[in-house]
């Protein structure tokens, strides 16, 4: 590259950021550009306003991957990175903005059953009610601490007895159990 060089390179395309499934915890991806000017990718972040230079942030990667874990980011805020490539003469690019929030605690968790009581045997209807950031469920119908379902809403049915019923529901910040004592009587 010539010294005389004061074009940016070409900027990344595609890039993401997103959960990982842990707290404090984001992902970030893109794809470097062909450019042949291209020398590095630079990513910085900032909390609460979007970074309007490179050096404008936190730096969180410096080099030639296409993607990074942010294992550095709150609980609770939301993150805005800007992402800019640079050249040989150390030309930067305009910047590629994304954003994203890691969990910021465990999900509020509940559920319903359509019936509670029957003769014989009971086909049941579970509803989970949890919030939102939800990304795990897991249901012990038989009180034996093995998971009987992971789906979200299952069904069960159940013999004649008294059942408690323990839901569990879990996010990348950790888990919520609600257990109902004696919830199924057959």
């Amino acid at each position: 590259t010539a010294s005389g060089d004061a074009l940016p390179p070409a900027p990344v395309s595609g890039a993401t950021a997103a959960q990982t499934g842990f707290a404090n915890q984001l992902a970030l991806a893109w794809s470097n550009p062909a450019d042949p000017d291209w020398r590095w990718t630079r990513v910085v972040r900032k909390t609460g306003a979007v970074p309007t230079h490179p050096r404008d942030g936190i730096p969180v990667y410096e080099g030639k991957l296409g993607g990074y874990v942010d294992a550095d980011a709150s609980n609770g805020s939301s993150h805005t990175y800007a992402i800019y490539t640079v050249d040989h003469a150390g030309n930067h690019s305009a910047p590629v903005n994304v954003s994203a929030m890691p969990c910021s605690s465990t999900p509020a968790a509940d559920f319903v059953a359509d019936m509670t009581q029957g003769v014989n045997t009971l086909g049941v209807q579970f509803s989970s009610t949890t919030s939102s950031d939800t990304t795990g469920w897991s249901w012990d119908f038989e009180s034996d601490g093995i998971p009987d379902s992971t789906l979200a809403n299952p069904s069960h049915t159940f013999g004649p007895g008294w059942y408690t019923v323990t839901f569990t529901a879990s996010n990348c910040a950790g888990a919520t159990p609600v257990v109902k004592t004696d919830l199924i009587q057959v």
